[in-house]
């Protein structure tokens, strides 16, 4: 069962860990279940490879032309270091020779985020799903290119409903410290003027 003071980080490595031995087995484990040293000495290099490309690829056998759309080598690298944090000798290599060590660590499983990686950059994976903020720059040209049009009405009034926008939501944090007297003054001079 669920250890009673158990970190929250090590909670969600270990349901990391019951749904990869639940795949391994083919047998359905609570989610605090605990694992015997005997149990996580048998996770063998081949079992964490077919579980992560089944995470990635949607099948354990995944081939050269097979592209990676359920996951990103983010997602891969989490769930190899979870998973080596139960492992019990998590800091020695793997050695296929004698089969010990961490599996994390074999050579199927690195080659496999490598490939994710690759496909990553080729735009093959899945998107990441990141949000950056906007940039101020990216602000100000957006408020040009509006200003450009020839319709009058959308000349005037888009920039000012995104300069509104920006300073009410972009700005949340200094809404609450928004007054009506703010409203009458030019909202973020640096980006109206032209």
């Amino acid at each position: 069962m669920k250890r009673v003071n158990e970190p929250q980080q090590v909670s969600a490595y270990r349901s990391i860990l019951v749904s990869m031995m639940s795949y391994k087995d083919g047998t359905t484990y609570e989610n605090g279940y605990e694992f015997s040293d005997e149990q996580l000495g048998e996770i063998m290099p081949e079992d964490v490879y077919k579980w992560m490309a089944n995470k990635v690829y949607g099948r354990p056998d995944p081939g050269h032309d097979d592209n990676p759309t359920l996951g990103r080598s983010s997602s891969l690298e989490y769930y190899k270091k979870a998973l080596s944090y139960f492992i019990p000798y998590r800091l020695a290599s793997w050695n296929p020779m004698t089969n010990s060590g961490n599996p994390t660590r074999s050579q199927p499983i690195i080659d496999l985020i490598k490939a994710v990686k690759k496909k990553e950059v080729r735009k093959q994976g899945k998107a990441t799903s990141a949000v950056r903020p906007l940039e101020a720059e990216e602000f100000a040209s957006t408020l040009n290119l509006l200003r450009k049009y020839p319709d009058i009405l959308q000349r005037f009034q888009m920039p000012a409903l995104c300069t509104f926008q920006f300073r009410m939501i972009g700005c949340i944090d200094d809404c609450c410290k928004f007054l009506k007297e703010n409203d009458k003054q030019p909202a973020l001079s640096l980006y109206i003027g032209s």
